[in-house]
């Protein structure tokens, strides 16, 4: 089969409408790529890995994930040498104190490489919720991953994630009081 001068011509003019749709396809993945949330091991739906860790206050019992249940649990992972997490706490704190008589439990996890400044961090934030410490996310690393930056992980009563959140979250934002007080069946704002 013979194409001629006039199957070229179309070729030619095809070619650069071709090369532009494909640098135009490459900008979408490579910005869909780049926006996409970090990929978590625990998905919306799936039952929150149990676990049992020391809690960072002298004394004080190991805590058990799946004792917490009958209630919504907001689980927040974290490294307290991440610049910012002071700030961080205090709106956490502040989440906690407004919203624990209705049922709401908040539950930190350090993964610093010791307990040895957590005291001093929680006190820094004024922070009467509970904090464990998993060294290096030792315990949590194989179920949830060892976060990068705090993540956190909302669970109904039955321990189901309802919310996963792959960076520090705003509890003062409208869309966020609106989850936390939905979920503990409390009227809108």
């Amino acid at each position: 089969m013979q194409t001629g001068n006039g199957g070229k011509a179309r070729l030619g003019a095809l070619l650069p409408a071709a090369v532009a749709v494909a640098a135009a396809v490459a900008v979408v993945v490579g910005y869909t790529y780049l926006h996409a949330p970090r990929a978590t091991r625990v998905h919306v739906g799936d039952m929150a890995p149990d676990f049992t860790l020391p809690s960072i206050v002298r004394g004080d019992p190991p805590v058990r994930l799946s004792g917490r249940r009958g209630g919504l649990t907001l689980l927040v992972l974290f490294d307290s040498r991440t610049s910012g997490n002071d700030a961080y706490f205090l709106n956490l704190q502040r989440l906690h104190a407004k919203y624990f008589r209705s049922g709401l439990s908040v539950i930190a996890v350090a993964v610093d490489p010791t307990a040895a400044a957590l005291p001093t961090f929680a006190d820094r934030a004024g922070a009467t919720f509970t904090i464990l410490s998993d060294p290096y996310a030792a315990v949590l690393h194989t179920a949830y991953g060892t976060p990068r930056d705090p993540e956190a992980y909302l669970i109904d009563r039955e321990g189901r994630v309802v919310s996963v959140f792959t960076q520090r979250i705003d509890p003062d934002t409208y869309e966020f009081q609106g989850l936390i007080r939905k979920n503990l069946g409390l009227p809108g704002r």
